[in-house]
């Protein structure tokens, strides 16, 4: 049950994120909109960055981005400016695209008790009351929700109409 749950939720988070990134140049990507700390291309940088540490925990293949690219989108990282070096987007939208493939696919293969696995309860930002590789998962998904609705807010800054239609 938690599988069918988690990979509905990954699934619609990645519906969400094609359509708020359709349409959108790489140049587009790193235009910084006053009141915005972030652009879109490290929105959607840290989202890919954050896949791959769930692609690792899920053993759901390997990650997209190297270690310098992954750096560049961390927590803490710095805002992306114009000029900065960056991933292109195109790279980022295939990347997200792929990785939302193999995670869909391991969620769907996983049985509950795989998702009751312990895990060191220091790994979560905000401490859960069973800290198990189904409350780690619940959270990124949480996350990337969270990132995914910046991208469409910023989306809407750069004058493009909502990605989902409304």
């Amino acid at each position: 049950m938690q599988s069918e749950i988690l990979a509905y939720g990954f699934s619609a988070s990645q519906g969400i994120l094609s359509r708020n990134l359709a349409g959108t140049s790489h140049e587009e990507s790193l235009l910084v909109r006053e009141g915005c700390i972030n652009n879109v291309n490290w929105l959607a940088g840290h989202i890919l960055a954050t896949r791959g540490r769930l692609m690792a925990l899920l053993n759901a293949g390997e990650t997209l981005l190297t270690q310098e690219e992954s750096a560049m989108y961390g927590r803490g990282s710095q805002p992306l400016q114009p000029g900065d070096p960056c991933v292109r987007l195109e790279k980022l939208v295939e990347g997200l695209q792929s990785s939302a493939a193999a995670i869909l696919e391991r969620l769907r293969a996983m049985q509950d008790a795989d998702f009751e696995a312990a895990l060191d309860p220091s790994n979560f930002p905000i401490k859960p009351e069973k800290a198990t590789v189904g409350a780690r998962v619940a959270f990124l998904l949480l996350h990337e929700g969270y990132h995914a609705g910046q991208i469409g807010t910023v989306r809407r800054l750069l004058g493009k109409p909502s990605g989902l239609g409304v």
